[in-house]
């Protein structure tokens, strides 16, 4: 995969919320009525535009180095606006709202075939030993927390994911908000290559979900209305399995997330999400 469709990829994962899902019905948690059920509600759009009316030039101070960087273009994807600026060796910085958001560092990263993405695919399984390397993680975490704003702790995140990534030759961290026993999309990823370098990093809804406490969320509320949709959506005999649930944003406002695995009529897996106010 060249390094042009990892950006891209990237840019769509900053905003990725409930977009995966064919469908989305949309409650209010403490008052159980419908708010209606739109398929197909919530499909992405990803526009790439440039704005002239923006500054050309930047300049921030990054992990201890000071960058000067050029405006490149815009990525609008689910309502929210990525302004790309360029440095001198073309690696990309990611801004919303003028938060720095994003980082993918300008390499080409080579074109796999098939059989090469079935060896790297067993290898990482065997190279995934080498994650245990402590100074990647240590690296992993300062990054990490330069990224967090001035009084947020990454001691307060979960690290809930570490792989090696074979195709890319990277370390993959992922940090996320829980509260309670629920992901939040407030999150933090770091890649780094086998040589230390810092290839790749992005946040997303960075204390956004802050005010949410633990115990305003009934899980047996919750699940049960998941049964009752489902059964009302696919009938008295429909199983499904919760593969997930997570707390998000929906229309400016807080939701849990609830990813529903299911068999349909075909006998084939299929799936929903049910989203409800929080």
């Amino acid at each position: 995969m060249k390094k042009r469709n990892k950006v891209i990829l990237t840019i769509l994962f900053l905003t990725f919320t409930i977009t995966f899902f064919s469908s989305c019905f949309v409650v209010n948690a403490n008052n159980i009525s419908s708010r209606g059920f739109v398929r197909g509600a919530n499909t992405d759009r990803v526009i790439e535009t440039k704005d002239l009316s923006i500054k050309k030039t930047k300049k921030i101070i990054l992990m201890d180095n000071f960058i000067t960087m050029n405006y490149d273009r815009q990525i609008i994807t689910n309502s929210k606006v990525n302004t790309i600026y360029k440095d001198d060796e073309l690696n990309e910085y990611v801004f919303q709202e003028n938060v720095l958001t994003g980082f993918i560092k300008n390499i080409d990263y080579p074109e796999l075939s098939n059989e090469e993405v079935n060896q790297a695919s067993f290898k990482s399984k065997i190279a995934s030993y080498k994650i245990k390397i402590p100074n990647y993680r240590t690296l992993a975490d300062v990054t990490a927390q330069s990224l967090l704003p001035v009084g947020t702790d990454l001691n307060d995140y979960t690290l809930i994911s570490e792989n090696f990534v074979e195709s890319y030759q990277e370390y993959s961290y992922n940090y996320v908000k829980m509260i309670g026993n629920y992901r939040t999309n407030d999150s933090v990823t770091v890649n780094i290559d086998v040589n230390g370098q810092v290839t790749s990093f992005l946040t997303t809804d960075i204390g956004e979900f802050d005010s949410i406490e633990a115990n305003t969320i009934n899980d047996e509320m919750v699940e049960n209305f998941v049964n009752n949709q489902m059964i009302s959506l696919h009938g008295n005999n429909v199983e499904y399995t919760i593969e997930s649930k997570e707390i998000g944003k929906y229309n400016s406002q807080n939701v849990i997330n609830v990813y529903v695995y299911y068999v349909a009529e075909d006998g084939l897996f299929s799936s929903e999400v049910i989203t409800m106010y929080l």
